[in-house]
């Protein structure tokens, strides 16, 4: 998921095969310095589940305040916002643009992976307010095999959108 405007962070979940086994991860990926910021990852395990879901979906915020970005992630332990990542800049890509899709890389479309969903994705315009058509469009050519598992209403779970900057 990445907000709009030229947003430095984006978070993400991703599956990799180590070749001893999946592994399931929840990170962040700093566009501004191109890299993922490895020292705020974490292994998705009985662990992570416990302290930051509930009903298998966890919450995030990505906020930019002034200069600053900081990533927010629901601890259900504390009962609070943790502040994950922070930093100053822009990504400096002038992407106005921001998403949440499902993508798959290398040889992921041999299958194994589970469907993967977002739901009450919500942007901040003078309050919250949940993610549609007034501030979306439908994500054309996904980058996922085939494509076939997403439809272009704005109420199906696996729904991708591209958020307008405006």
């Amino acid at each position: 998921m990445l907000p709009s405007n030229d947003a430095r962070y984006e978070v993400f979940t991703a599956y990799n095969n180590f070749g001893s086994g999946t592994v399931r991860e929840w990170g962040v990926y700093d566009h501004k310095n191109d890299t993922f910021v490895t020292a705020v990852t974490k292994i998705i395990n009985s662990t992570f589940l416990n302290k930051y879901t509930s009903g298998g979906f966890y919450s995030t915020i990505i906020q930019k305040y002034g200069s600053w970005w900081r990533v927010y992630l629901w601890n259900y332990d504390t009962t609070d916002w943790e502040l994950i990542v922070t930093g100053i800049g822009d990504a400096g890509d002038s992407r106005g643009d921001g998403w949440s899709i499902y993508e798959e890389y290398l040889d992921s479309c041999s299958g194994g992976i589970p469907e993967i969903e977002s739901k009450n994705l919500q942007i901040y315009n003078d309050g919250w307010k949940h993610i549609t058509s007034t501030y979306g469009s439908e994500f054309k050519n996904l980058p996922h095999c085939g494509s076939s598992n997403y439809t272009t209403t704005w109420d199906n779970q696996y729904y991708a959108w591209k958020l307008d900057p405006t």
